[in-house]
C-alpha cells in the first residue's frame, strides 16, 4: 500500500502531489521492471549485473525526486540495483529462500533519472524532512514547500 502526499507552495500556490510507496501491483511492476533491465531498457550496466547475478534485485517502490537542474518536483521509481551479502545463494538463515531477508542484500548501484530537461533528478530520501528544514523548494518561485496535511493510501 502506498500513500499520496500534497504539498503546496504558500507563495505562488504551485501543488505537488507526491505519489510514494508501493501498491498491491507491486510484484506485477517488479516483474515488467526486471523484463526491461534484461532488454537494456535501463541501461547496458544494469542488464550486465543482472546475467551475471541471477538473485539481484531492484527497488521499485515509488519516491520524491527533485531535478538539480530545473527543480522540477516529481515521483520515481527508485530502481537502486541490490545484491545479495552471500555466495551461491546459499543463506541458511532465510531456508533457501533469500528473498525473505531484506537485510541480506546490499545496495550495488542508484539509478540515474533523468529530467524531461535533460538534468538528473535526485531521489529523495525523506521528503518530510526537506518540508521541516525548509529545503524542499518550489520549482516555480523557489519558496518554502508546505506539506497540505492531506494524504491518501492507494493501491
Amino acid at each position: 500500500m502506498g500513500l499520496v502526499h500534497s504539498f503546496i507552495c504558500k507563495n505562488c500556490h504551485y501543488v505537488f502531489e507526491a505519489t510514494l510507496g508501493t501498491g498491491m501491483f507491486y510484484r506485477k511492476t517488479y516483474n515488467r521492471i526486471v523484463e526491461e533491465i534484461k532488454q537494456g531498457k535501463h541501461g547496458e550496466e544494469y542488464k550486465k549485473i543482472f546475467e551475471e547475478h541471477p538473485l539481484a534485485a531492484v527497488n521499485c517502490e515509488l519516491f520524491a525526486a527533485v531535478c538539480t537542474q530545473c527543480k522540477k518536483l516529481d515521483t520515481v521509481e527508485h530502481l537502486g540495483l541490490y545484491l545479495p551479502n552471500y555466495e551461491n545463494g546459499d543463506c541458511p538463515d532465510a531456508g533457501n529462500d533469500p528473498r525473505v531477508l531484506s537485510w541480506a542484500f546490499h545496495k550495488c548501484m542508484d539509478y540515474n533519472h533523468k529530467c524531461s530537461c535533460g538534468g538528473e533528478m535526485k531521489i529523495i530520501d525523506d521528503i518530510f524532512t526537506m518540508v521541516d528544514n525548509g529545503t524542499l523548494k518550489c520549482p516555480n518561485c523557489d519558496g518554502k514547500m508546505e506539506w497540505t496535511r492531506e494524504s491518501f493510501f492507494w493501491d
